[in-house]
């Protein structure tokens, strides 16, 4: 069973990602009508291999190349239901880690509900 915020994500897509900002802690991504926030390490898979992770050299480089490519589908990682792993449209995929229970990442869609992350909350994954 997905957790709830799951199928949100899901709904909305495609997602053009029109921009993409970073600001030491925080990755920004966003288009017109939606943006993610977030706080946490992540990490940036390409087809077969780790491209770069948060704190990975070129890693600035790697996540503005972002912009252009649209989400095409959201999954959780295996093992956790509280983060989102963005499937994108060239086959890369942007998987999210929360490393604490308050608001480790937000989401603002083109229709509501806007989600915050409370992987604290056991209603959150289910």
């Amino acid at each position: 069973m997905n957790p709830f915020w799951l199928d949100h994500i899901v709904s909305a897509c495609p997602l053009k990602i029109e921009r993409v900002e970073w600001n030491d802690p925080q990755l920004t991504i966003g288009g017109t009508g939606w943006s993610f926030n977030a706080i946490v390490p992540w990490r940036l898979f390409g087809a077969e291999k780790m491209i770069v992770d948060s704190g990975g050299q070129g890693f600035e480089d790697a996540i503005k190349a972002l912009a252009g490519s649209e989400i095409v589908g959201c999954v959780t990682r295996e093992g956790s239901k509280c983060d989102p792993c963005f499937i994108l449209s060239d086959g890369r995929q942007l998987e999210f880690f929360s490393i604490c229970t308050l608001e480790p990442w937000t989401m603002r869609l083109p229709k509501p509900p806007i989600l915050v992350a409370s992987p604290g909350d056991p209603q959150w994954m289910t």
